[in-house]
């Protein structure tokens, strides 16, 4: 099996997310292997540790593609999970991570600001301008290595700056599906992640999940129709089998969630 959206550096702890070192990583390859997992695409973490396991091939554990860094601008994202890049500093960061061994790179499209209480609702905007993330993905490209953009907006113009993958997009439409379809590109949903409120005991939050599972029942199959490559990824949050037993129960048939 393959994990196409994984974070074996990344940790939580009663403040959220943050990243833990060599030896967390090291264990949470492990469990990757211990769960059927051979391969993982690394999409985004302490760049050092992935990077060294790129490098690195262990015998018994996943092969490693990794992303090195994440890519985001000041208040922009998990202030225990990166150092900002600004937009005049985003390209150069881009090539540093592809020197140093990125296969990909990871770029944070859209989060909400972060304030001295965590995000501030209703504050998800673009975390850099498109000129901007056109240029860094051209860059990377260049460099010879694939760009992932982490997505959760409608409508944001991300589809258009040429990224490889398009991560979590719970928003994706038909049009943004087809574009992205159109030039090969890929769709890792991590319905452990997006979903995981969905046994919540606050009904609202029942409903607008049930809402957003209508709409995944809708675009996946509709994404694989139009040539878009559906990844399975978990995330921080379940499992591999979990997130391709979500996939079928989300319009793949399950040859396509297991293909996935």
């Amino acid at each position: 099996l393959v994990d196409a959206h994984a974070h074996p550096t990344v940790a939580v702890d009663e403040r959220g997310p943050y990243l833990a070192d060599g030896d967390y990583g090291a264990a949470r390859l492990d469990e990757y292997a211990a769960s059927g997992v051979t391969v993982i695409r690394d999409t985004g973490g302490r760049s050092q540790v992935t990077l060294s396991f790129a490098r690195t091939a262990a015998a018994g554990r996943p092969v490693v593609t990794a992303a090195g860094r994440f890519l985001a601008s000041a208040n922009r994202y998990f202030p225990r999970m990166y150092s900002p890049a600004a937009p005049d500093e985003l390209t150069a960061a881009i090539q540093a991570e592809v020197a140093a061994g990125a296969a990909w790179v990871k770029i944070i499209g859209d989060f909400p600001e972060w304030g001295a209480d965590g995000p501030v609702p209703g504050s998800t905007v673009a975390t850099y301008d498109l000129d901007t993330l056109r240029q860094a993905v051209d860059a990377a490209h260049a460099a010879g290595a694939r760009v992932a953009v982490h997505s959760t907006l409608p409508d944001s113009g991300l589809m258009g700056i040429g990224a490889d993958s398009i991560e979590h997009g719970p928003a994706l439409g038909y049009a943004e599906l087809e574009e992205l379809g159109a030039r090969g590109g890929a769709w890792t949903p991590t319905l452990c992640a997006v979903l995981q409120q969905r046994d919540s005991s606050d009904p609202e939050v029942r409903t607008r999940v049930g809402e957003l599972r209508e709409r995944l029942r809708d675009c996946l199959p509709y994404a694989v129709a139009h040539d878009v490559r559906v990844l399975a990824g978990t995330d921080v949050v379940g499992t591999i089998a979990g997130e391709i037993a979500l996939l079928a129960d989300h319009g793949l048939t399950v040859e396509q969630a297991i293909a996935a």
